[in-house]
């Protein structure tokens, strides 16, 4: 009788199970109708229907290694070989690359944090050591090292990334020399190009965006860095497109020029993975006029009278 009565709690168990099973599939699948529904429903109503999952605009992809920007997944990155890309162009990688980037400027450096630590313990055993006294220590010892932290860090960590040199968190230029070295005019070759930020038609244009934002643990850093070139000639030697960088000096131009001259900035940040609404940009601006008289190493343009 016991077997069977134990038979018989765990079918009525399993039953109770399968019910609630069936009740909960029959839940979702009536909200997932009901879902539909409303879509449908807010669609003829004119509301506004779900935000897409892409951006419309020709958004790059990133390397998340080494933050080439290209204008397709390569696969393997030329820059680093690292075969980790991401896609900007989706809007929750866009989101997550942002937020990311956030939590890095509003905090020291691992390291740095470390290296502090170890001092603050250092001083705390010194000052045990000359007081002789835990209490004295607590007393004295913590609410100084606390204050520090809280109000130094933030200094220190400025003043170290002043210091220190950075990379473009964002960078799109030629890998590999692009020409013979030699001197001479530079002739286009095809179609010219439109400087972004001035307008300015020329065959060669290399820009630089600085961000910074309030309360963060930098001083303005590059945020990105890039070349562009069309087909030129240099003393008769073709150069394809985008196969060199012009390295003249860089001008800064003003967000009130640059949308003068027909620049969307919005959408020239999000093309490239940032959002005008985050902070605060400069722009800085170098182009090469058709004809200018320039000196190529093979990697670079340089204009001549630079040498």
């Amino acid at each position: 009788m016991v077997g069977g009565a134990g038979g018989i709690a765990h079918a009525a168990a399993a039953m109770a199970r399968m019910d609630r099973e069936m009740r909960r599939r029959l839940a979702e699948s009536k909200a997932r109708r009901r879902h539909m529904k409303d879509m449908h429903n807010g669609r003829k109503a004119g509301h506004p229907p779900a935000p897409p999952a892409r951006s419309d605009l020709a958004c790059a992809w990133m390397c998340g290694t080494c933050g080439l920007l290209a204008d397709s997944n390569p696969k393997t990155c030329p820059g680093c070989q690292s075969l980790y890309w991401l896609d900007l162009g989706d809007h929750a990688v866009a989101d997550t690359v942002r937020e990311s980037e956030d939590r890095a400027r509003r905090q020291a450096p691992q390291w740095l944090q470390v290296c502090l630590i170890a001092a603050a313990s250092a001083g705390v055993l010194l000052l045990w050591l000359i007081l002789g006294r835990a209490w004295s220590v607590l007393l004295v010892g913590v609410p100084a090292v606390t204050v520090f932290w809280l109000a130094g860090l933030r200094s220190i960590a400025w003043a170290v990334a002043a210091r220190l040199p950075h990379q473009p968190a964002r960078w799109r230029f030629p890998i590999a020399p692009g020409a013979l070295p030699g001197t001479g005019a530079a002739e286009p070759n095809g179609p010219v190009l439109q400087a972004p930020f001035s307008g300015t038609d020329c065959v060669a244009w290399r820009v630089g965006v600085m961000f910074d934002v309030e309360g963060d643990y930098r001083p303005p850093q590059w945020a990105l860095a890039e070349a562009r070139s069309s087909a030129i000639s240099l003393d008769g030697s073709p150069i394809e497109a985008d196969g060199i960088v012009f390295e003249g000096p860089l001008r800064p131009i003003s967000l009130e020029d640059a949308e003068e001259a027909g620049l969307n900035l919005g959408a020239f940040l999000r093309e490239r993975g940032l959002f005008a609404g985050d902070g605060s940009y400069l722009l800085f601006e170098a182009c090469l006029p058709a004809g200018t008289a320039v000196v190529c190493d093979g990697a670079v343009l340089r204009p001549a009278s630079e040498g």
